[in-house]
């Protein structure tokens, strides 16, 4: 639903994690911005310091890992690229207009 409440949104939806850091913005409170940014990083950062303790990996719903992407592989061969290979993700296609 385009105009649901934020507060029936699902947690994770972002106009409903960010919103105090927006509400923070528009009103030109860049403390209170600032603090609720941080405190969403944190929290992001100890789940997956939690995942990483009992063993579960994190799983990619719309983006594939590729080890070793060619296009930057070639492209630093042109400068001597550091490192000379760099992983990336490929996009799976799979989101509701694909």
């Amino acid at each position: 639903m385009l105009h649901e409440s934020v507060d029936d949104m699902d947690s994770w939806e972002s106009r409903k994690l960010w919103r105090y850091v927006a509400k923070g913005i528009r009103e030109g409170d860049f403390e209170t911005a600032s603090r609720e940014k941080s405190k969403i990083e944190n929290e992001q950062r100890q789940m997956r310091k939690d995942e990483v303790a009992v063993g579960k990996k994190w799983e990619w719903k719309h983006f594939d890992q590729v080890e070793s992407d060619p296009v930057y592989e070639e492209l630093g061969k042109l400068f001597k690229a550091v490192p000379p290979t760099e992983d990336a993700y490929t996009f799976r296609r799979n989101g509701p207009h694909d």
